[in-house]
């Protein structure tokens, strides 16, 4: 008799037992105060405003890498061309500002347009060629590597003008505005998701593209739009994180691709779409950049923070596909 109550989950008296505070609070968040406990204890100057300010400052363009590339998981796709996006977006604009303010006007627009027609090839090759994304997407990703290469002749090419770079590093009542323009981002992305008929549809589409279709939902509409967004996203971030540098590096973008994808699965979307949100995202976010800040913190090399990726990759895969069995 107690078996079949402890099976059940009940308590003694018949009444079921309500799970304790570790059971309803995601792993997720456990994970982030264990960490930020590390953190105060290694620095604790860690947490002044102007530490923080920089800290959010430096990894906002990871953060909307992120951000478009859950919107490839949840219509069931990879996106593994955004970190080749940001090599070749950013030596373009250093190229054509050459150091030079009035050039901003017209550089900026095209800069956002290159990333929206890369995203657009993107989800031409998906929708319409059928290739799988994972291998559409790595071609990409190798083409715009070596055409970043070959424009810059792998040396820094141009400069970021002085005024551009006083954005970049400045502030709103002591919060950055390549912070603010993050928050923004994310609240637009996340009610979209969630208040919009192609929001519905994207997660409708990652869910079962099938069942969608016979819906009426276009299925290869959206998923094209998912991929241009993506793909604009990391232009927005490329741009963001250039106003904070006088020049380019030809290694910008090296491993973003992956540490954005770390972070979209960290933060619990499901491998294959259907399941996630962008609040979710940038949980994983504040996860992966806070370890990298504790591996930094106690001089571990970058062999060792690509090491640590690796495994919380492994680990959260690990935890997904569990979760999706659960389901089923």
């Amino acid at each position: 008799m107690e078996s079949k109550t402890a099976a059940s989950g009940a308590s003694p008296s018949g009444a079921p037992s309500r799970p304790s505070i570790f059971q309803r609070v995601p792993l997720q968040w456990w994970t982030l105060l264990v960490l930020l406990a590390a953190i105060a204890v290694l620095s604790p100057r860690f947490f002044t405003p102007n530490n923080l300010a920089y800290y959010l400052r430096q990894n906002t363009p990871a953060a909307l890498l992120a951000i478009g590339e859950t919107m490839v998981f949840l219509s069931g796709g990879f996106d593994l061309s955004i970190g080749s996006t940001m090599s070749f977006i950013s030596a373009l604009a250093a190229g054509l500002m050459i150091g030079r303010a009035e050039n901003l006007a017209w550089v900026l627009p095209l800069c956002l347009a290159v990333g929206a027609g890369i995203g657009l090839v993107n989800g031409i090759l998906v929708t319409r060629f059928k290739v799988p994304s994972f291998l559409a997407t790595l071609g990409t990703m190798i083409m715009l590597q070596g055409a970043a290469l070959l424009y810059t002749g792998g040396m820094p090419k141009g400069g970021t003008p002085e005024a551009y770079r006083d954005f970049g590093l400045g502030r709103l009542f002591g919060v950055p505005y390549i912070v603010l323009i993050l928050v923004l981002i994310v609240v637009v992305s996340q009610l979209m998701l969630r208040r919009t008929r192609f929001g519905r549809s994207i997660l409708a589409v990652g869910g079962n593209d099938v069942a969608s279709n016979l819906m009426g939902i276009r299925v290869n509409r959206v998923r094209l739009a998912c991929f241009v967004l993506s793909s604009l996203l990391a232009a927005i971030g490329t741009l963001l994180m250039v106003s904070t540098f006088r020049v380019w590096d030809v290694n910008l973008g090296f491993n973003m691709e992956f540490e954005a994808i770390t972070i979209v699965i960290v933060g619990g979307a499901a491998i294959g779409g259907g399941r996630g949100s962008v609040m979710t995202t940038m949980l994983g976010w504040l996860i992966m950049s806070t370890l990298f800040t504790v591996l930094n913190l106690v001089g571990l090399p970058q062999s060792g923070r690509l090491l640590a990726q690796g495994v919380v990759v492994l680990l959260a895969a690990l935890s997904n596909t569990q979760a999706r069995r659960g389901v089923a």
